[in-house]
């Protein structure tokens, strides 16, 4: 497969591969990565289909998107990497554990779920329902409303900012190709075989907190940790807190 991926590389050391979720590019996670290039190797990476790679034409899975990561692991021949993925990057996180153990050394999991629900399917399309009939600026004006918690952290205004700039910029087809692709999304019954050390991030507000919950159960070596006053954009809302729970985690790997 072709790895058509743009991606922002900072820093020196072991490697940190960040992967957004969807609507959002690698800037979402800017506010984090400053806090880690001094001794970390930083790739925040566009998954094709947003910010600035390709838009996608053809279908895509979850594992699709996992296997051009792996691809960008190896091309980048840094070792095994920590890989954090948010929301459907933490989806594609999961299946690059799951396929290529040998890639990945700790995964950072945040505000995200083992399996698409009926709840999620049915959110899921609501929100395709949105981006066929009105577009990409009213589908990111009406995920925008219910993304963030109700306290204003350091990050908060700059995280919305970038999800209204980037999702009302996303091409809808990709959109709508990445919703239907969380929505056939089920890794649940084969977390039992990521031998990986878990670091499972939350918001106090989530709105799938139980499902956060399972997928932390769900993994043999996770650790929860639920970041108050924050919503699903909870690395972004608050990256202070977000990098301190990182650095422990990463430390932790040795």
């Amino acid at each position: 497969m072709r790895n058509d991926m743009h991606v922002r590389v900072s820093g020196q050391g072991p490697t940190l591969l960040f992967v957004h979720g969807l609507g959002c590019s690698g800037a979402f996670w800017a506010d984090v990565v400053v806090r880690f290039e001094g001794s970390f190797t930083c790739v925040a990476v566009d998954l094709q289909g947003f910010g600035a790679s390709p838009a996608l034409g053809d279908s895509m899975s979850i594992a699709d998107w996992a296997s051009r990561l792996e691809g960008l692991l190896d091309g980048l021949a840094a070792g095994p990497a920590v890989v954090i993925g948010h929301s459907l990057g933490g989806m594609v996180t999961q299946e690059l554990a799951l396929a290529a153990p040998h890639a990945v050394r700790g995964v950072g999991l945040c505000n995200t779920i083992p399996r698409a629900t009926e709840q999620v399917r049915q959110i899921d399309q609501s929100l395709l329902d949105i981006v066929h009939k009105d577009g990409s600026a009213v589908l990111a004006e009406m995920m925008a409303a219910g993304l963030f918690g109700p306290v204003t952290h350091e990050g908060t205004a700059r995280a919305r900012a970038r999800f209204l700039e980037d999702c009302s910029g996303t091409d809808p087809r990709s959109l709508e190709l990445g919703l239907r692709a969380i929505m056939a999304f089920d890794a649940l019954d084969r977390l039992g075989g990521v031998q990986i050390p878990a670091l499972v991030v939350t918001g106090e507000f989530e709105g799938n907190m139980a499902d956060q919950e399972v997928l932390a159960a769900a993994l043999p070596d996770a650790t929860l940790v639920v970041m108050a006053g924050t919503g699903h954009m909870a690395p972004a809302e608050d990256p202070a807190t977000f990098a301190e729970a990182l650095h422990m985690f990463v430390a932790g790997l040795g």
